[in-house]
């Protein structure tokens, strides 16, 4: 036990729920597409390099990167259940699925927005899932419950002067970067003038006034159009970094910069061509989910993907109003890989011959005018 009380006992934990992710990341697209999918899946999440550098990054973006697709794994597994009249594996899966979304949101409380797009596709598409999604309700409440009963008697102090309120993130939320007049490391990121404004209050509902005051006087200086404006920098801030903020915090004294691969990778003077793959395989991975959720819409063939996307558009949601920068979507990596997966085999599905032939045929009756 000796060896978890120490770093390298955090760095295999780490590694343990980064490679958590990769396995339940090719369960749930086999699942939802076969063999071929599966193996598509795990291609991309080698390709996929920030995936694995986070490793040596303890923190709760990588410590939570597992739940948010595992709790998915469980949902497909129960719905398969069900329609084989399994009942009593139903109830099984929903309780894993249940725990396990718990345990993300304990860790990063973002991850338990997976859940959230389950209970939505259940209430919109198919209501019959929903008395065994009640079960996960009683299981959150009864978790929830014994988890603030036992963290107050035994290990933390009932101390709410201490804590930081929820408002305190939405304040820093709307944060501008330095060099445009605020005191942000980035749009609407970390700020250490705002966590020491928040901390000098001495009780918590100093700390909350304060943080209201200054949200109110942020939205009014910004007006209408200026939030608009400071809305869309803090979207492309958090979504456009290929590397998802690896390079910034990969730079401790956990790697060896004498190392070939620490001059490909992390060294920005001889990194370029690493960064150039990162570029455009983003890129790539983004115009391919976008096509593949319009093939998708169209055709209405993968229930699954709804959920996919409707976490995503949750999390984004999430992070225009708190405290964000790119590292924090890491724990969705691999929900952005399962739809960049999807629509590659939506794209392959494309009935390529048919419109090659309409194309021809347009072409031949045009030049018959």
């Amino acid at each position: 036990m000796l060896i978890f009380r120490g770093e390298f006992g955090a760095y295999i934990i780490n590694i343990l729920f980064v490679f958590g992710a990769a396995i339940f990341s090719v369960l749930v697209a086999r699942k939802i597409g076969g063999e071929k999918l599966g193996v598509n899946m795990a291609l991309i999440l080698v390709m996929l390099s920030p995936l694995y550098l986070y490793t040596p990054i303890v923190y709760s973006d990588t410590l939570s990167i597992m739940f948010p697709v595992m709790t998915l794994y469980f949902w497909l597994v129960a719905k398969e259940k069900l329609k084989e009249s399994k009942v009593k594996q139903v109830i099984v899966f929903i309780i894993l699925m249940s725990i396990s979304s718990f345990i993300g949101y304990l860790i990063k409380a973002p991850s338990a927005i997976i859940l959230i797009s389950i209970f939505l596709d259940a209430i919109f598409t198919f209501k019959k899932y929903l008395k065994f999604l009640l079960i996960t309700i009683i299981v959150f409440i009864v978790l929830n419950f014994a988890y603030n009963s036992i963290c107050t008697r035994f290990i933390l102090k009932d101390n709410k002067d201490i804590a930081i309120p929820y408002t305190h993130w939405v304040m820093m939320g709307l944060n501008k970067p330095e060099e445009y007049g605020g005191t942000s490391i980035g749009w609407g990121a970390y700020s250490q003038d705002d966590v020491d404004s928040t901390n000098q209050q001495p009780t918590h509902e100093d700390k909350v006034n304060l943080n209201i005051e200054t949200i109110k006087q942020r939205l009014k200086d910004f007006g209408i159009y200026g939030y608009l404006s400071f809305l869309k920098h803090k979207f492309i801030y958090v979504w456009a970094d290929p590397t998802f903020y690896v390079l910034n915090k990969i730079g401790w004294d956990t790697i060896n910069k004498e190392s070939k691969l620490y001059d490909i990778i992390i060294n920005y003077e001889t990194n370029k061509l690493f960064l150039t793959y990162m570029d455009y395989l983003y890129l790539f991975m983004l115009i391919v989910i976008l096509i593949g959720l319009i093939i998708d819409i169209k055709n209405k063939k993968d229930e699954n993907t709804r959920i996919l996307i409707m976490s995503i558009i949750g999390i984004a949601i999430f992070f225009l109003i708190w405290e964000a920068r790119s590292r924090y979507i890491y724990n969705y990596l691999p929900i952005i890989c399962l739809l960049f997966t999807i629509g590659i085999k939506n794209i392959q599905e494309i009935k390529w011959k048919n419109i090659i032939k309409r194309i021809k045929s347009f072409q031949g009756k045009e030049e018959n005018k």
